[in-house]
């Protein structure tokens, strides 16, 4: 059997694992093949993998921060650093993975909520308000996800104090990006701008 008819096998087999996030970290182990498959999955809409207990959310929110880190471009990274904002020495290694590319649902809240859950953790080496360091690294990752993201399929942005002033339709890229967007889920308080730029670009949005 060829490596891709083997491949093309082990893809159709794994999408009935979509929901079950157990047997697919257990194919992360197997190969380098099967791990690359399961990564695909499971990183589609990895929101909903976020336990429920606060210790294992912790430690869930945690990793997912620095893998998302890790595949920030080194612009970026570096605009952190100058910030004063110090990440693990993992996340300045190239990802073995490029997750976000694999992305098709983005929450803009959940992105919210582990870089909250990192900052309180550096809090004692920040020297500004924790807004501005909230919204620098919430403006790096988004313009990342517009730029990798070949199609996002799904998109949740409810408006909080920390995040109502990011509007992602003003990246270049969101175009290419937002396209084929088909599920919405946004405050009401969210800029009108926002909607309106939005409406230039989308044309397929089914579900709100």
């Amino acid at each position: 059997m060829s490596c891709q008819l083997l491949a093309d096998c082990l893809n159709e087999i794994f999408e009935y694992l979509e929901d079950d996030k157990v047997t697919l970290h257990s194919c992360l182990l197997v190969n380098h093949l099967w791990c690359e498959i399961s990564v695909r999955i499971l990183w589609r809409n990895v929101w909903r993998f976020k336990s429920t207990s606060s210790f294992q959310s912790d430690q869930v929110s945690s990793k997912m921060f620095d893998n998302i880190i890790t595949c920030l471009p080194d612009e970026s990274k570096e605009i952190l650093h100058k910030n004063g904002i110090f990440v693990s020495k993992s996340t300045s290694r190239p990802s073995f993975f490029n997750y976000i590319s694999f992305c098709k649902v983005l929450s803009v809240n959940e992105i919210d909520l582990i870089i909250q859950h990192f900052l309180e953790i550096q809090r004692l080496g920040l020297t500004r308000s924790l807004h501005y360091y909230k919204y620098l690294i919430l403006h790096e990752i988004l313009k990342m996800y517009m730029k990798q993201v070949p199609s996002l399929k799904a998109l949740k942005y409810l408006s909080t104090k920390n995040i109502s002033n990011i509007t992602l339709t003003y990246f270049p890229e969101s175009i290419g990006c937002l396209t084929n967007l088909s599920v919405l889920s946004c405050g009401s308080d969210i800029h009108s701008e926002f909607f309106y730029q939005l409406s230039q670009i989308c044309c397929n949005i089914r579900s709100l």
